[in-house]
């Protein structure tokens, strides 16, 4: 198999797994802690998943030959970028434009995860040549 899809298939499924478990404990924490206001679980959550989504992603999809101390900063900014667009485009897609939940939710996720990867493969997880 070409390196490169299965580099994509690794990024998609370590991907996939974060959003599943992300889900999972942003649902858990809503409906256990109904005091707490619902951004801050999700941001909460979202945070409690860098660290370990990093390790997996710097680990398996990119090798793991990036030294943390380059690698883990730049992956902390791709994620803070990648937030902002997928609020950007979800207020684009759903409150301005009016697509349907599902179309709009599919276009934003894909292209999120579509300028993360180019971006951590290109920048955050890239290996100086000395």
């Amino acid at each position: 198999m070409n390196k490169d899809i299965k580099q994509i298939i690794i990024f998609v499924i370590i991907g996939g797994g974060a959003a599943a478990v992300t889900m999972l404990l942003t649902y858990l924490g809503l409906n256990n802690f109904p005091q707490i206001p619902k951004p801050i679980i999700t941001a909460c959550v979202y945070a409690l998943m860098i660290l370990p989504v990093y390790y997996l992603q710097h680990r398996f999809s990119f090798d793991g030959k990036a030294e943390h101390k380059d690698s883990l900063p730049k992956y902390v900014g791709v994620q803070m970028v990648s937030v902002t667009m997928s609020f950007v485009l979800s207020y684009l897609f759903l409150d301005l434009l009016k697509l349907p939940h599902a179309i709009g939710s599919i276009i934003t996720v894909a292209a999120t995860s579509i300028g993360s990867f180019i971006a951590l493969k290109l920048w955050a997880f890239r290996v100086k040549n000395n």
